[in-house]
Protein backbone atom coordinates (compact mmCIF):
# COMPACT_ATOMS: atom_id res chain seq x y z
CA UNK A 1 0.00 0.00 0.00
CA UNK A 2 1.33 3.41 -0.83
CA UNK A 3 2.01 5.88 2.17
CA UNK A 4 0.07 8.95 1.95
CA UNK A 5 1.89 12.45 2.18
CA UNK A 6 5.24 11.53 2.52
CA UNK A 7 5.98 14.55 0.63
CA UNK A 8 4.26 16.85 2.94
CA UNK A 9 6.49 19.79 4.11
CA UNK A 10 3.97 20.39 7.17
CA UNK A 11 5.84 20.46 10.35
CA UNK A 12 4.89 18.11 12.86
CA UNK A 13 4.14 20.66 15.48
CA UNK A 14 1.15 22.66 13.53
CA UNK A 15 -0.38 19.33 11.79
CA UNK A 16 -0.39 18.60 16.03
CA UNK A 17 -2.22 21.89 16.37
CA UNK A 18 -4.80 21.40 13.99
CA UNK A 19 -6.01 17.82 15.65
CA UNK A 20 -6.33 19.85 19.08
CA UNK A 21 -8.81 22.08 17.23
CA UNK A 22 -10.45 19.19 15.79
CA UNK A 23 -10.36 17.84 18.53
CA UNK A 24 -11.77 20.88 20.64
CA UNK A 25 -14.48 21.52 17.59
CA UNK A 26 -15.55 17.86 18.52
CA UNK A 27 -16.37 18.35 21.87
CA UNK A 28 -12.98 17.19 23.89
CA UNK A 29 -13.04 18.23 27.59
CA UNK A 30 -9.28 18.37 27.33
CA UNK A 31 -6.14 17.64 24.84
CA UNK A 32 -2.51 17.33 26.14
CA UNK A 33 0.36 16.38 23.99
CA UNK A 34 3.11 13.37 25.16
CA UNK A 35 6.78 14.32 24.02
CA UNK A 36 9.43 11.88 23.57
CA UNK A 37 12.96 13.60 22.73
CA UNK A 38 11.50 16.99 22.42
CA UNK A 39 8.77 15.89 19.60
CA UNK A 40 5.53 15.39 19.84
CA UNK A 41 4.59 11.65 20.17
CA UNK A 42 1.40 11.25 20.86
CA UNK A 43 -2.27 13.49 21.19
CA UNK A 44 -4.05 12.87 24.47
CA UNK A 45 -7.65 13.83 24.93
CA UNK A 46 -10.75 12.88 26.70
CA UNK A 47 -14.40 13.05 25.97
CA UNK A 48 -17.18 12.42 28.31
CA UNK A 49 -19.85 9.88 27.18
CA UNK A 50 -22.53 10.00 29.45
CA UNK A 51 -21.40 10.40 32.94
CA UNK A 52 -17.67 9.33 32.18
CA UNK A 53 -14.88 11.15 30.81
CA UNK A 54 -12.69 8.44 28.62
CA UNK A 55 -9.27 8.88 27.83
CA UNK A 56 -8.10 8.39 24.48
CA UNK A 57 -4.45 8.13 23.13
CA UNK A 58 -3.35 8.78 19.71
CA UNK A 59 0.44 7.53 18.99
CA UNK A 60 2.38 8.77 16.45
CA UNK A 61 3.84 5.44 15.17
CA UNK A 62 6.75 7.51 13.10
CA UNK A 63 9.56 4.32 13.36
CA UNK A 64 6.50 1.97 11.95
CA UNK A 65 5.83 5.08 8.74
CA UNK A 66 10.08 5.33 7.88
CA UNK A 67 10.44 1.51 7.59
CA UNK A 68 7.34 1.31 5.20
CA UNK A 69 8.72 4.20 3.71
CA UNK A 70 12.15 2.46 3.24
CA UNK A 71 10.74 -0.55 1.55
CA UNK A 72 8.41 1.49 -1.11
CA UNK A 73 10.60 2.13 -3.92
CA UNK A 74 8.24 4.40 -5.48
CA UNK A 75 9.33 7.24 -2.64
CA UNK A 76 13.06 8.44 -2.73
CA UNK A 77 15.66 7.74 -1.33
CA UNK A 78 15.97 11.96 -0.08
CA UNK A 79 12.62 11.42 1.93
CA UNK A 80 13.53 8.16 3.98
CA UNK A 81 14.61 10.07 6.72
CA UNK A 82 13.24 10.10 10.42
CA UNK A 83 12.49 13.97 10.06
CA UNK A 84 10.07 13.15 6.75
CA UNK A 85 8.41 10.21 8.40
CA UNK A 86 7.25 12.07 11.40
CA UNK A 87 5.84 14.60 9.09
CA UNK A 88 4.17 12.36 7.19
CA UNK A 89 2.57 10.38 10.20
CA UNK A 90 1.37 12.96 12.04
CA UNK A 91 -0.32 13.71 8.97
CA UNK A 92 -1.51 10.22 8.18
CA UNK A 93 -2.99 10.49 12.06
CA UNK A 94 -5.10 13.88 11.46
CA UNK A 95 -6.25 12.71 7.94
CA UNK A 96 -7.55 9.83 9.18
CA UNK A 97 -8.96 11.07 12.03
CA UNK A 98 -11.23 13.28 9.73
CA UNK A 99 -11.94 10.75 7.86
CA UNK A 100 -13.62 8.94 11.00
CA UNK A 101 -14.86 12.56 12.04
CA UNK A 102 -16.53 13.10 8.86
CA UNK A 103 -18.02 9.19 8.31
CA UNK A 104 -21.68 8.68 9.00
CA UNK A 105 -20.93 6.51 11.86
CA UNK A 106 -20.06 9.57 13.32
CA UNK A 107 -17.42 8.33 15.46
CA UNK A 108 -17.99 10.70 18.49
CA UNK A 109 -21.85 9.81 18.79
CA UNK A 110 -21.04 6.18 18.54
CA UNK A 111 -18.75 6.66 21.78
CA UNK A 112 -21.49 7.73 23.42
CA UNK A 113 -23.81 5.19 22.86
CA UNK A 114 -21.19 2.78 24.20
CA UNK A 115 -20.99 4.14 27.98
Amino acid sequence: MAILNYTTKILSDKTVGEIQSLLGKKGAKSVSIDYTDFRPSAVLFVLTVGANNIQFRLPCNTAGVLKAMQNDRKIPGSSKNFDQAERTAWRIIKDSFVLVCLSKSRFFELIRHIA
